[in-house]
C-alpha cells in the first residue's frame, strides 16, 4: 500500500520518477519543436484514410492507423494533434522498455532520459507513420508476454495476445 511505498522510499511517488521523466522532457522537446513532417506515400496515405467518395483506404498500409489519423485529426482539426498523440506514445514506450530492462530506479531513470532525448527518436514522433503506436502495441505484447521471473496470468496473456494483433494490424512487419 501507500504506506509501504512511503516506508521503503521515503517518497511516495518516487516509483514515478521514470513517467514523470519520459513526459517532461517528451513535451519539452515538443515545444521546442512540435512541427509535423510528412513521408510522402505512407504519411498521405494515413492522412487520406476515411476521405472522400468513394472513401480512401489503403490498400498497401495499415487502415487503421489512417482511421485513428482522421479521429484525431477530427477531433483536435490541427496536424499538430496528431505529433501530441505520437509523442505521448513515444514516452509510454520508453517507460514501458525502463521498467521491462532496467532495474534499480536511478538507472532506469537515466536510461529514460538517455531514449527520451535520442534524436531519432524525436524526429521520428513528427512524421505521420504508424511506427510510434505499432512500437507501443509491440512493446506491449513482449512485456506482457514474457512474464519477467513469474508466469504471466490469463489477464496478461490476454491483454498480451491483442497488443500483438494491435502491432500486426498497424505494421505488418511484426509478423514473425
Amino acid at each position: 500500500g501507500a504506506s509501504q511505498t512511503f516506508a521503503m522510499t521515503g517518497r511516495p511517488l518516487a516509483k514515478y520518477a521514470d513517467v514523470v521523466v519520459a513526459i517532461v522532457l517528451a513535451l519539452a522537446l515538443l515545444a521546442i519543436d512540435p512541427s509535423p513532417h510528412m513521408m510522402l506515400g505512407d504519411s498521405q496515405s494515413y492522412l487520406m484514410t476515411g476521405e472522400g467518395t468513394p472513401v480512401f483506404y489503403p490498400p498497401d498500409r495499415s487502415w487503421l492507423y489512417g482511421m485513428i489519423c482522421h479521429a484525431v485529426l477530427g477531433w483536435s482539426h490541427r496536424l499538430v494533434g496528431l505529433v501530441v498523440l505520437q509523442v505521448v506514445l513515444q514516452a509510454a514506450v520508453v517507460v514501458l522498455l525502463g521498467r521491462r530492462l532496467v532495474t534499480g530506479q536511478r538507472i532506469r531513470i537515466a536510461f529514460v532520459t538517455l531514449i527520451s532525448l535520442d534524436p531519432l527518436l524525436v524526429v521520428y514522433t513528427r512524421f505521420y507513420l504508424s511506427d510510434c503506436l505499432a512500437a507501443l502495441a509491440f512493446t506491449g505484447f513482449v512485456a506482457c508476454l514474457s512474464g519477467g521471473r513469474t508466469r504471466p496470468g490469463l489477464g496478461a496473456l490476454t491483454l498480451g495476445c491483442l497488443c500483438g494483433i494491435l502491432a500486426i494490424f498497424l505494421r505488418i512487419a511484426y509478423v514473425p
